[in-house]
């Protein structure tokens, strides 16, 4: 994919963050929020097809309240409440401001806005005059992160996992069919076509990019459960991050830019 050569230009003040799964999203776009004015902030939904504006957006400021989001995974252990919850969850859920329609090529983001946070994928819209953002995560703990997560989903049904995933999976069979999965999501793109690339285990980094003073701090939101270790073999680490190459490159690039050794010098 072809970028324009100012994409990274200081005068190209909007940002387009990709949200990949299982990185520290959630709390990223909460404080974007605080810095910039729920006003100024579009979340993309892909799943309700389109942007919606920070102000508008009820599901969110409920979702992104610690107590609120234990209280839901509770709330959704049963049968009963998983049904009510649905049901509240539809009667407020906001209007779409802006639809977006992936099938179609180049989408055209708005005019003015500070800050569009969501899982975007990068060869569907017009990114010209955008500074395009991510965060990473190491591709092992994104992945174990993701797995269980999966496994969640199925033992309570609020979302969609794959066809090809099973409740009784392993992880290293899931693996297998998750290779790359950041840099996939990132439809390839070359680190440099990024005005930043914050690290989930360094996101103090990420805060100071973006709000020098030190006033706003990135609160760890949407933390799931603590799941069970993984006996993970050697034979299997080394197939992992052999299979995963392009992810741990992206991630090393991500991690000197955020001035931490990279994994190739501390393995």
């Amino acid at each position: 994919m072809e970028f324009d050569e100012k994409i990274n230009s200081p005068r190209n003040d909007r940002i387009v963050s990709i949200h990949i799964k299982k990185t520290a999203g959630t709390s990223v776009y909460v404080f974007f929020k605080q810095i910039y004015g729920d006003k100024n902030i579009y979340l993309y939904y892909p799943t309700l097809g389109g942007l919606f504006r920070a102000d508008k957006d009820p599901i969110g400021k409920l979702r992104n309240v610690p107590v609120l989001v234990k209280l839901k995974r509770v709330f959704r252990s049963t049968r009963l409440g998983k049904y009510v919850y649905e049901q509240l969850n539809n009667l407020i859920k906001p209007p779409t401001l802006i639809p977006i329609d992936e099938g179609k090529a180049k989408i055209a983001l708005p005019n003015k806005f500070a800050v569009a946070h969501g899982h975007f994928h990068p060869k569907s819209f017009n990114l010209k005059g955008i500074r395009l953002i991510t965060i990473v995560r190491d591709p092992l703990q994104r992945a174990v992160s993701h797995y269980f997560w999966y496994k969640s989903v199925i033992k309570q049904g609020h979302h969609k996992v794959p066809s090809w995933f099973t409740k009784n999976m392993s992880f290293e069979d899931y693996a297998m069919h998750t290779a790359n999965y950041q840099t996939r999501f990132l439809n390839n793109l070359r680190p440099e076509s990024f005005y930043y690339i914050g690290v989930t285990e360094y996101l103090e980094s990420f805060s100071l990019k973006f709000d020098p003073t030190g006033k706003h701090k990135i609160k760890h939101l949407n933390v799931g459960d603590k799941y069970p270790a993984l006996n993970l073999t050697k034979n299997f680490l080394k197939k992992f991050r052999k299979l995963n190459k392009q992810d741990y490159e992206f991630y090393n690039a991500a991690l000197k830019l955020n001035g931490v050794i990279s994994w190739e010098r501390i393995n």
